[in-house]
């Protein structure tokens, strides 16, 4: 994830690859959401990670997501943009779980699909995120 700030502010705008979003909510250590900012165009609702205790040791992480797809992107959404997002949401997941030293289990690697479009992705120049840095 890249931020134009240098923390994650509400108002920050950002994004991951070719999807922009800013920070709509921010409750430190408890939750984010970021509504995503018409990039790529059509891609319209949030999504929103969110800690829950589940006792006085743990945790459970939930992400969740609301996007109705606009234009030419209700047609590439399936096909496309999903498989691209939900691996990139596991392995967000598995990264939060292995910053926390929790065994996250081994991690689930791309499938030849996943791989494809990412390859497909970077040929048609979809990975850049403009005018972000690094958080």
């Amino acid at each position: 994830m890249r931020f134009d700030a240098p923390e994650l502010a509400l108002g920050a705008d950002g994004g991951h690859g070719p999807v922009g979003y800013r920070v709509e909510h921010h409750e430190l250590g408890r939750s984010v959401t970021f509504s995503f900012t018409d990039r790529p165009r059509g891609l319209v609702g949030r999504h929103q990670y969110v800690v829950q205790a589940t006792g006085s040791e743990r945790c459970t992480l939930w992400h969740l997501t609301h996007i109705t797809p606009r234009g030419l992107l209700r047609f590439t959404w399936v096909f496309f943009w999903a498989p691209l997002h939900n691996a990139l949401i596991e392995d967000s997941l598995y990264r939060a779980g292995t910053a926390v030293a929790v065994d996250s289990g081994a991690r689930k690697t791309w499938s030849l699909y996943v791989r494809a479009l990412r390859a497909l992705s970077s040929v048609l120049n979809l990975g850049s995120a403009e005018r972000v840095r690094s958080a």
